[in-house]
């Protein structure tokens, strides 16, 4: 995966005869030479105008020909590779065919006879050979074995077919509308844009198949009431899914930190006496509310407060710098701050802090909580500019438990990991199913967060059945040896580009996950096995989410051909806090969808189907 960009001048290699030179006409023997023709693809541009550039061009290479391809490459000191072919990967030839006889042509003395030859070996990355005949054009590939599989070329015949078709069809229409993809293709892009693959196509990976074995648990397990629970009129609201978990056991352990237990009545009562309280101080709907305290209980007591009172909550690392800490709460407009240390001088002037305590009533107070109000604010890291706060609405976080709680089912008796940073939207989708099935959450001590033995020995010690660990800290997890006794049954990572797979001994299943956080967490999930030939890929689409792969005028790219990844669905954020311009530019009208009104969202990050 790699940041989206786009690339011109294209260089393209085509070979000419090399005999300018009339004395060497009757000469035998190979004076071929390749000549690069770079060609500036413009968007706008018609199909019409393109060829007159490339004429242009080859016209213009034409007249320096007679320059030999080493002498070009040494001259031009290109950046070397020995993977790659210099200057030219791809190259273009182009033959006429047309009154050669299939049987032998007397040539003096001898006879000439015409052979299909096989080249055997590549030369080039790959070549179009196309052959004019007196009514047909013959395209041949030849191509690298090594970069390229069959079917990748197939798509690829495909798509060159559908491009020459769209532009004699009509010539005059801009570059930038038209589509290299044939129906068929089409009909297989709307299928994995849902996760779901066309019955003729490659089968979808999806997070729950991977298989059971004898030395492999299953990433599923039973249904569970918590799972069935969606469909009793509130699937858009997690805390009263909570809070009717804690009505169903009371006395269970809701939380584990390093401080003590926490069991749902407790969580209940705490979180309502909490709602209470902001409301007092002006908690409203849509109006984050910022919470400054470590990882464990009291943390995820005023997460789900700021929920109960309908309002959103706003996670702020209190080890962050000062600078980055008055940045979220001003940047969000926050007037309420909880913390575990009011006379803290480092709030900003304006907000009132709270810290909980008993209020008159442990009831939950009583608030109508829409699916389109904003359940968190979480800001992006900064690292490609001033952190931006993501807006994630109830529905959106309602459609992660629920896809979650389908996919990796739960309930009382499991335990989950707390690993991520609050700060970071992967705590998100932690706590939440957690404590919405009814299992176990189990908050990690900060020192154990980076050093993967000691986060390793922490889950097993702790008997974690389910746990999110990041990708870079997870490859180092998974090359330690799983103890005997260990109940992990599945460990869920993302983050960042996995590189590494399970070992056939791994006693759990690995799942990659995908999904930035302004799709509210995951996108995409994919079992991990350990036998494959390719890195891990991003799996398939989670429920309620579809993805695309588009080009610049976001137009659909064919299997195999690269794209920037684009995500719809019910996991969408609504957007960046306060700033209307970023949003417009990176959360644009879905043109594939079929509801009015759907956007997607631009993720920049640059992605290919397999075929």
């Amino acid at each position: 995966m790699h940041r989206y960009t786009t690339q011109n001048p294209v260089v393209i290699g085509t070979p000419l005869t090399g005999r300018t030179d009339p004395d060497a006409e009757k000469l035998i023997g190979f004076f071929v030479n390749t000549l690069p023709l770079a060609v500036d693809i413009h968007p706008h541009h018609t199909f019409r105008q393109f060829l007159h550039h490339s004429r242009t061009v080859l016209i213009h290479a034409v007249t320096h020909q007679d320059i030999p391809f080493d002498k070009l490459v040494e001259h031009t000191r290109p950046t070397r590779d020995r993977h790659t072919p210099p200057l030219i990967q791809t190259v273009f030839t182009g033959g006429n065919v047309t009154g050669i006889a299939d049987g032998p042509v007397p040539l003096h003395t001898a006879t000439m006879r015409p052979m299909s030859t096989e080249p055997g070996t590549a030369k080039f990355d790959l070549t179009v050979h196309a052959e004019v005949g007196a009514d047909t054009v013959g395209v041949y590939f030849s191509y690298a074995c090594d970069l390229y599989d069959a079917a990748t070329m197939a798509d690829l015949a495909d798509s060159y077919r559908a491009l020459v078709a769209a532009v004699l069809a009509d010539p005059d229409r801009p570059l930038s509308t038209v589509e290299a993809v044939t129906d068929e293709q089409r009909r297989r892009l709307a299928a994995v844009s849902t996760g779901r693959r066309p019955p003729t196509g490659r089968a979808a990976r999806r997070p729950e198949a991977v298989p059971d074995g004898p030395d492999r648990a299953s990433v599923v397990g039973a249904p569970t009431a918590a799972v069935a629970g969606w469909s009793d009129g509130e699937p858009g609201c997690v805390p009263r899914l909570v809070t009717r978990t804690a009505r169903r056991q009371p006395d269970a352990v809701a939380v584990v930190d390093g401080a003590g237990t926490l069991t749902y009545r407790e969580l209940d009562e705490r979180s309502n006496h909490l709602a209470h309280q902001l409301l007092q101080h002006g908690a409203r709907p849509d109006h984050p509310v910022a919470v400054s305290l470590p990882p464990g209980t009291p943390a995820i007591t005023a997460m789900l407060a700021v929920l109960k009172a309908g309002a959103a909550y706003l996670p702020v690392d209190p080890t962050a710098p000062t600078t980055r800490r008055h940045h979220l709460i001003t940047d969000s407009g926050a007037t309420i701050l909880i913390t575990a240390h009011p006379d803290d001088t480092d709030t900003p002037p304006g907000v009132v802090t709270l810290t909980p305590h008993r209020s008159t009533s442990p009831a939950a107070p009583r608030v109508d909580i829409h699916p389109e109000q904003l359940a968190y604010v979480i800001h992006t890291s900064g690292s490609t500019g001033v952190p931006k706060g993501v807006m994630v609405a109830h529905h959106a976080l309602a459609n992660l438990v629920r896809w979650h709680l389908d996919t990796y089912p739960s309930g009382p008796g499991e335990h989950h990991g707390q690993i991520a940073s609050l700060g970071f939207d992967a705590a998100v989708w932690e706590i939440w199913p957690a404590l919405v099935s009814g299992a176990t959450l189990h908050v990690a001590d900060p020192a154990h967060r980076l050093d993967p033995t000691a986060l390793h020995d922490w889950m097993h010690r702790q008997g974690l059945t389910v746990a999110f660990v990041p990708t870079p800290i997870a490859e180092a997890v998974l090359r330690l040896p799983t103890p005997s006794t260990s109940t992990l049954r599945t460990l869920l990572t993302g983050g960042d580009a996995l590189t590494t797979r399970p070992s056939a001994r791994t006693p759990y299943a690995l799942v990659n996950h995908y999904g930035p956080t302004e799709a509210a967490v995951v996108a995409t999930a994919g079992p991990v096995l350990p036998d494959g030939t390719h890195r891990p890929d991003l799996g398939t689409p989670i429920d309620g989410a579809r993805v695309h792969l588009l080009d610049a005028e976001l137009r659909l790219v064919p299997p195999g051909a690269p794209g920037e990844l684009c995500i719809a669905g019910d996991g969408l954020a609504r957007g960046y806090l306060g700033r209307p311009g970023q949003t417009a530019e990176r959360f644009l009208p879905d043109p594939y969808a079929t509801t009015p009104g759907s956007r997607l969202y631009r993720t920049g990050d640059l992605c290919r189907l397999r075929t």
